[in-house]
């Protein structure tokens, strides 16, 4: 009993424990780093609200002729990781007295891997209006492309100038399409010439099954 009450006497004269003492210590984390816009919405380096106006010469697969191609095409960007483009094409061919126009309105995505590489993609709707003797090519028809490459700038100067090369692959399904298929698969590599930000020249080399094609154009961008 005596043992018993010294050690309660003792527990009482002991010195309270610290609170801080026994909290467990809290660990403090820093501010999330966001991701780089780069990656989630993709950079400014490419513009994707542009006009843009150019030519082409398409050589048909067993024709001797080429068919002469005068375009214009207006793209919106949207979001900083969408379009929307409109393109309009004026042919003619010197074949069976043929020409006709196309119309095209698409909607698009593109995501930068870095701030000099995008990945784009576009599904277009194709309208086209065809006048020729030749029976197989007269009339109206609507049909689909799509579209999938990548832009990549490897060199750079002031001004936001430089040199971009870009290409993909595509697939169009069109009726009376002026070519050797209605539905054909291809791919398309070109280079542009940034001369400053928001002025450029461009050339692109298209292959659709037998049938290939070469543009210039020229492009100012917003």
């Amino acid at each position: 009993m005596l043992f018993v009450m010294l050690a309660l006497v003792s527990l009482a004269y002991l010195p309270p424990m610290s609170t801080a003492e026994t909290d467990v210590p809290a660990i403090e984390m820093g501010p999330m780093e966001p991701l780089p816009p780069a990656l989630l919405f993709g950079d400014d380096k490419f513009r994707y609200t542009y006009f843009e106006l150019g030519a082409s010469a398409v050589n048909v697969d067993g024709t001797s002729e080429d068919v002469d191609v005068y375009y214009g095409r207006a793209s919106l960007g949207l979001f900083r990781l969408f379009f929307l483009s409109a393109t309009y094409e004026s042919m003619e061919l010197d074949v069976a007295d043929t020409d006709g126009d196309v119309l095209s309105l698409g909607v698009g995505a593109h995501l930068s891997l870095t701030p000099t590489l995008d990945l784009v993609g576009e599904v277009d709707w194709l309208y086209s209006d065809v006048s020729s003797d030749d029976n197989d090519l007269d009339g109206t028809e609507s049909g689909t492309e799509i579209s999938a490459g990548a832009r990549w700038m490897p060199i750079e100067w002031g001004g936001g100038g430089g040199i971009e090369v870009n290409g993909g692959a595509l697939w169009q399904d069109l009726e009376n399409r002026l070519g050797s298929d209605d539905s054909v698969v291809g791919w398309e590599a070109g280079v542009r010439v940034h001369l400053i930000q928001l002025v450029s020249v461009g050339a692109t080399y298209t292959l659709l099954e037998d049938d290939n094609q070469v543009s210039l154009n020229a492009r100012v961008s917003l």
